[in-house]
């Protein structure tokens, strides 16, 4: 026989777990407390840090209803969990199992009563069928929740109402112990004995390391993206920050932005003592090639982040994480390790990767991606980028030995877009600098000058001149094509700095540079959208008004055109009778994206034809444009192929070209 009074109880415990026997006793006609419904009363009473977790982690809502009119009222469960060995008894098999495994946990803290904390743990760790009913309602995943309340690293506080052993000191002084234990071992902030475990030459580099109180700031421009992580690091639910940005606009140099203000003192006070790690992830896999080598070196990971929370980590390229370690025998890989250290809300975590990669590995990874707090790093303006460099610059020319004017400055971000527009600024602007003071200190020059800058990419020029004329001037007309539309639908909203038919480094050819105003008027209208893929479709538009066949970049465009044809089509509910009557962003849009893959094939067919129909008109009323606009066009694609790229004040001077200015002289 087990009844109620086989344990001492904590006021708080014994008050859920009346709870619980009430709510058995009203909805099963018996007064026995059984596991689903102790957790039941857990998450209904609340005032615990389960019920705190699972509301602030996973937005669950949890009411009396949701079990009513649940399974949990079937047979099926009924027999499960009722089994008991005695008419009298207080507990069910299982429950009375999970009250002896929550007294020995209190047992071992010293205390004479079950802990409510203590209970949780054992609860926690006991499959139960309310736990298959949160992952129905909510997507809970209960390996993570168990991974947070694990007697390993779960910070079992006692609580008010509990009653401590008179023996205090036994319980006490070990703690003390090993505080002072632990002190032993830290260095700047750091569990070096776990460092060392982790192999930290090998997989982590220490960001903070790279600056010191003295210097002036290095990582300047960034301050709205900075000062949103610290913001992110301060909540009390999700603490993970992940950069989404093209290669090369500076998304690591942002963290290091972090552990420079952190050095400084330049940040929030909590955060002064916190140190920014970077995660070399396939270096700490390394040597992983069996699953228990990968556990082990995981469990190092996580037992070094709980006993450091003054540790920042960085995981850059953090996509790679989706899939790595998967093998065939388990689907278990490195993100799913990660999951529940991204829950605990007891880590700091920021991750970059690009936008390309973000959607290609998170678009199927939701449970990853709730886990973040997503922050878009677009690429600087122009005109910003001389004082966001500022702090580079002066490093290169301590390093170089080679000052950079204002001017030589300028000459190099626009001979970087000409000629390496594949990569994102300030990286291509930083490479050039790197690459000219080299050329200028091995030619004796004190002062970069235009000749080096220009050499950087000479072999680019070389192509430029031995390419075909039929070509590049059909790529001419393909990116004046392009700046004529925009400039006409878009001059209010987004203006052109660059057009460039310098063969890139890896042989494209052709790009017109946009930068946004301040504030982006871009409403999404239906206007808005036409004017979109018109722009889109101004290249190839160009290119066969002039009898020129399409060049690769013009696929490209109609991919783009198409892809925003598509969403006009089902977020408006426009041109085709597939959405008849469905208002705007309709079932075939979730989270706002589209969901092209829920559609029918007839469907599919349907859409594809309004696709075509829309493109085709607005391809004709781009046509019609340029023919109005000919002679600029015609000016603008004879400009570019004689010298290769064009700026903002050459482009709407070539643009605005009156017929007095004609007679005063071609532009060169």
């Amino acid at each position: 026989m087990n009844s109620r009074n086989d344990f001492a109880l904590s006021p708080k415990v014994s008050a859920y777990v009346d709870y619980a026997a009430r709510l058995s006793e009203t909805h099963r006609g018996k007064r026995v407390v059984t596991s689903d419904y102790l957790l039941a009363a857990l998450l209904l009473e609340g005032d615990n840090d389960l019920e705190e977790v699972l509301a602030t982690h996973y937005s669950i809502c949890f009411t009396l209803e949701d079990i009513l009119f649940s399974k949990l009222l079937h047979k099926e469960y009924m027999c499960n969990y009722l089994e008991y060995n005695d008419n009298n008894s207080f507990y069910s098999d299982e429950a009375y199992t999970i009250m002896k495994e929550a007294q020995e946990y209190s047992n071992n803290l010293g205390l004479t009563e079950i802990d409510i904390s203590c209970l949780i743990i054992a609860l926690v760790q006991t499959d139960n069928p309310v736990w298959e009913l949160l992952y129905e309602m909510d997507d809970l995943e209960i390996s993570e929740v168990r991974e947070m309340f694990n007697t390993d690293y779960f910070d079992i506080a006692t609580s008010e109402d509990a009653i401590v052993s008179n023996n205090e000191s036994e319980t006490v002084e070990p703690q003390r112990q090993r505080l002072e234990n632990q002190q032993k071992f830290t260095q700047n902030g750091l569990d070096i004995s776990m460092l060392k475990k982790l192999s930290f030459d090998l997989t982590f580099e220490d960001l903070n390391l790279k600056f010191s109180k003295e210097e002036p700031l290095r990582i300047r421009g960034r301050d709205d993206e900075i000062e949103k992580i610290f913001n992110s690091f301060q909540k009390m639910s999700i603490k993970n920050v992940m950069l989404i940005g093209k290669a090369g606009v500076g998304k690591t140099s942002i963290v290091e932005g972090v552990a420079e203000r952190i050095v400084k003192g330049l940040c929030p006070k909590e955060f002064k003592d916190m140190r920014v790690l970077e995660l070399n992830v396939d270096g700490f896999m390394n040597e992983t090639s069996f699953l228990g080598q990968r556990e082990e070196k995981q469990s190092e990971l996580k037992e070094f982040l709980y006993k450091n929370p003054n540790v920042i980590l960085f995981i850059d390229e953090i996509h790679i994480i989706i899939g790595l370690g998967r093998t065939m025998s388990s689907a278990y890989d490195f993100s799913n390790f990660l999951k529940p250290l991204l829950t605990s809300g007891k880590v700091r975590i920021i991750g970059s990767t690009t936008d390309e990669e973000y959607d290609e590995w998170f678009e199927h990874e939701s449970a990853l991606k709730r886990r973040f707090e997503t922050i878009m790093v677009k690429e600087p303006k122009i005109k910003e980028l001389y004082k966001m460099l500022g702090g580079t610059i002066d490093k290169l020319e301590h390093y170089h030995g080679i000052k950079v004017s204002r001017k030589a400055f300028n000459n190099a971000v626009a001979e970087a877009s000409y000629n390496n527009y594949e990569v994102a600024n300030p990286a291509r602007t930083v490479n050039l600098l790197d690459n000219a003071m080299v050329i200028a200190k091995n030619s004796n020059k004190g002062n970069l000058d235009y000749d080096s800058i220009r050499k950087v990419y000479k072999e680019n020029y070389k192509m430029f001149k031995k390419m075909p004329k039929d070509i590049l001037r059909s790529v001419a007309y393909h990116e004046a094509g392009h700046y004529i539309i925009g400039q006409l639908l878009f001059n209010d909203v987004k203006e052109i700095v660059y057009v460039t038919i310098i063969p890139c480094v890896n042989k494209t050819l052709g790009e017109t540079f946009w930068e946004y105003n301040e504030i982006p008027d871009f409403s999404g209208s239906k206007t808005d959208y036409e004017n979109s893929i018109m722009t889109s479709l101004a290249g190839r538009a160009a290119e066969e008004l002039k009898g020129y066949e399409n060049n690769a970049g013009a696929i490209v465009d109609y991919q783009d055109a198409s892809m925003l044809a598509r969403r006009m089509l089902l977020g408006f509910s426009l041109g085709s009778s597939i959405c008849t009557g469905v208002s705007k962003y309709s079932c075939y849009t979730i989270d706002e994206e589209l969901s092209w893959e829920i559609l029918s094939e007839a469907h599919k067919n349907q859409l594809n034809k309004s696709v075509e129909l829309m493109l085709e008109n607005c391809d004709k009323k781009a046509k019609k444009i340029l023919q109005e606009h000919e002679k600029q066009l015609d000016r603008i694609a004879e400009a570019l192929l004689k010298k290769g790229h064009l700026n903002k004040e050459e482009l709407d001077k070539l643009f605005n070209y009156s017929e007095d200015e004609k007679k005063q002289g071609d532009i060169n």
